[in-house]
């Protein structure tokens, strides 16, 4: 992954800032096979992103 650099002016003082960030992204997976049912197999799959956008001028 990459960093995202942002520039940009404070509007209260108009000073020039900069920001970094690294985009991330976390994920989960589990199974489940039960018992009862041998031809049933259960998947659950949950993800999270964050990424940053330049705001539009």
């Amino acid at each position: 992954m990459e960093f995202q650099n942002a520039k940009y002016y404070t509007p209260d003082t108009l000073a020039k800032q900069e920001e970094d960030h690294r985009p991330w992204s976390v994920g989960l997976t589990a199974g489940w096979n039960p018992q009862r049912a041998e031809k049933l197999f259960l998947l659950l799959r949950a993800e999270h992103k964050r990424s940053y956008e330049d705001a539009e001028e």
